[in-house]
């Protein structure tokens, strides 16, 4: 990490690879699924860090699996001493804590289904933040539009807003939180599918 007059920048990055073995004795079973198989699910590049101004930035790209996808980019204006912020960029909407906190932190290899069937993925999207000084409370809205490689004919959008209340107690970090979101989809698909598997 590089610190100089208010700016500050870090690189970071993420390998994750999946590797498994399936037996198959004699090659009894006509398939190429078996035996020895990997890939990398993710290979992520990026930097974060800080401005003057109150200013953060975050910027990462994932090149797994022969593309690149884009993870976290976004700006934010976050005063230690202002109970306001916002930010700007592409990023989670405001759901659930399991869907907003890192694969590198989560509790299991997969988040829940229901983070796949309600596709609460990162989008456009601007948002405003109120948190009290005491920092055990915290509320979020914000207007999201869809995914950053979508076309000209990108006429879906989203309200998300989510409010969590942190105290520290009973010897740790207590988690209580509530989020709402109101979704239209885009004039050229007005239906939408809710599935996981």
């Amino acid at each position: 990490e590089f610190k100089s007059s208010g700016w500050a920048f870090k690189a970071n990055g993420e390998f994750q690879y999946d590797f498994s073995y399936v037996e198959n004795p004699d090659n009894r079973t006509n398939t190429v699924n078996l035996g020895y198989n990997g890939r990398a699910r993710r290979l992520i590049i990026g930097f974060q860090g800080d401005m003057p101004g109150s200013i953060k930035y975050k910027m990462e790209l994932n090149f797994a699996q022969a593309q690149v996808d884009y993870e976290d980019i976004w700006l934010a204006w976050e005063p230690t001493d202002s109970i306001l912020s916002a930010k700007i960029g592409f990023y989670y909407p405001f759901v659930s804590l399991e869907n907003l906190t890192s694969n590198k932190l989560s509790s299991f290899v997969e988040r829940a289904q229901m983070n796949d069937a309600w596709a609460s993925n990162r989008r456009i999207g601007a948002s405003i933040g109120l948190a009290n000084r005491a920092g055990n409370f915290r509320f979020d809205a914000g207007m999201f539009n869809g995914n950053i490689t979508s076309s000209f004919a990108n006429t879906d959008w989203s309200a998300s807003a989510r409010g969590v209340y942190y105290p520290k107690a009973l010897g740790g970090q207590l988690h209580m939180a509530a989020n709402y979101q109101y979704r239209r989809t885009a004039v050229q698909n007005q239906s939408f599918t809710y599935q996981a598997r």
